[in-house]
Formats: structure tokens, C-alpha cells, sequence
């Protein structure tokens, strides 16, 4: 090892001239797992389900539109039915194990888009939707998405235009949904097709980080992983009587589906 001395000379320092003081134990350079709690083999459509069955009733999801009259609410069996036509609908499009960008603020269609994917075996692609056209065709090409969800506006950009200026640049991206024309999407699906058996270890979103320093860098989630962090995340808070809420930013780092599995109890 090597240590510089005052006359900027350079002089090999010995082992034994620690920082770790004589007769001090070194720390552990990791975290200890927390084996307290079992890992559950959930998926992100399973607690869906799971809700639905244990409080169909009960409101699941509000849209928080500025004006009141526009305001709607769905209970978890509404959300499922829902999330289930989605699946159905993406399913006339993708194959189980594809990638399916969503590209939009907060708004229910991102949620049930979310579900949706879950539901249908596919790996959901949220985009950040201040997104420009270099990173939106940066990540859209890194993933290797085969379509994307998107809204028509977010502030000032118009996120059709922005992806039509990139399309030629992404051969792999087939189908292009608008969340403008979602009701024509949902009766798109068909409604006896079987919606597929999820494995909890398969991924259910890529999530790309903020590339403050260089290129975003796509981290690969589970169901699994997914749906026992929220859980557990929401466990101190919860009670007899307690819910626990979830509000995202737009391009928030997280899932707003795995908020489900910390469903309030009856």
C-alpha cells in the first residue's frame, strides 16, 4: 500500500499501519439479511386478486381530477375486471415476457396499464414522461420495448409528436397505445383468452434510473421483489383500521400496483 509522505516523496506503508485502532474488531462490509419476516410467493396480479376477493367493495383506486364532477372511483372488484380486459387486450399484442412501455403522469390508465402487464406475463417499462426524444428513444431501444402506453400531453410536450420523431429509430417498437382512445383498447381484448400463470421470480418491471452521471441504468424488479417490499414497507404502519396509501410522483422510482399488497384488512 502506498502513503505520501510530507516532501511529496512516495513510501510503501506497512499492513500494520492501520486506522483500525490496536485490538478493535473490523465491522461487517455488509448489510445482514433480515430473516425475521418470510418472503411470500406473490405477484403483483395475485394481490389484486387477493383484494378483490377479500374486500370487493372496498375503493381501491380515485382519480384525482381538479374538478369534482370528473372525479370516479373503482373498488378493488371494478379495478380487477378492469386490469383483467387490459390484460386481455394487451394479450391480441404481446406475448408473455415482453416489454411494454407506459409513458404518461399519474393517472388511472397508468395504474391499470401497470396491472395489466402484471396479469399478462409482460414486463412493464415505466418512462419518466418529462422525458425528451433522446432519452425516450434511449430507453425505449435499451429495453427492447415492443410497444408503449402513453398519454396524448405532460405539461407543455406533446408526447406523440415527440415519439413520432423517434420512431424510425426503433425498429423493435410494433404497437403504440394511447391512453386517449382506452376504451377502444379495452374492447380490443378478447374475453374467453386465458390469461397466463405468473412466476413470482419473473420480472415484472425495468426501472430506469435518473442518469444524473450518464445513461440511465435499467434495474430489472420481481414480482416477488416487488410485491414483499411494499409489504413489508407498509407493515409498521399498519393496523385493524389502518390503510396504507400510496402517492407517486410522475417518473417516480417505484410500482404503484405492488401498493396493493398492503390492502387494508376488514
Amino acid at each position: 500500500m502506498a502513503g505520501g509522505a510530507n516532501d511529496g516523496t512516495v513510501r510503501a506503508m506497512n499492513l500494520s499501519e492501520s486506522v483500525v485502532p490496536a485490538g478493535s474488531a473490523l465491522a461487517a462490509a455488509h448489510w445482514p439479511a433480515d430473516a425475521s419476516a418470510s418472503l411470500l410467493p406473490t405477484t403483483i396480479g395475485s394481490i389484486l386478486r387477493a383484494a378483490a376477493g377479500e374486500a370487493p367493495s372496498r375503493i381501491a383506486l380515485i382519480d384525482g381530477d381538479p374538478d369534482p364532477e370528473r372525479r370516479r372511483s373503482w373498488a378493488y372488484s371494478e379495478l380487477l375486471a378492469t386490469a383483467e380486459r387490459a390484460a386481455r387486450a394487451l394479450m391480441t399484442r404481446f406475448t408473455p415476457g415482453e416489454r411494454v412501455a407506459v409513458w404518461s403522469a399519474n393517472s388511472p390508465q397508468w395504474l391499470m396499464a401497470d396491472f395489466a402487464a402484471a396479469l399478462a406475463g409482460l414486463v412493464l417499462v415505466p418512462v419518466n414522461p418529462a422525458y425528451q426524444a433522446e432519452e425516450l428513444a434511449y430507453v425505449l431501444g435499451h429495453s427492447g420495448a415492443r410497444g408503449i402506453v402513453l398519454a396524448d400531453r405532460y405539461r407543455s410536450s406533446d408526447l406523440k409528436e415527440i415519439l413520432a420523431s423517434v420512431r424510425d429509430r426503433l425498429p423493435d417498437l410494433r404497437e403504440v397505445i394511447a391512453m386517449s382512445d382506452w376504451d377502444a383498447f379495452l374492447a380490443s381484448g378478447h374475453e374467453g383468452t386465458e390469461l397466463p400463470d405468473v412466476d413470482p421470480a419473473s420480472p415484472a418491471q425495468i426501472l430506469y434510473t435518473s442518469g444524473t452521471t450518464g445513461r440511465p441504468k435499467g434495474a430489472v424488479l420481481s414480482h416477488r421483489g416487488l410485491t414483499n417490499n411494499a409489504r413489508l414497507a407498509c407493515a409498521p404502519a399498519r393496523s385493524s383500521s389502518a390503510r396504507c396509501l400510496s402517492s407517486m410522483s410522475p417518473g417516480a422510482a417505484c410500482s404503484p400496483s405492488a401498493s396493493f399488497s398492503t390492502r387494508a384488512h376488514r
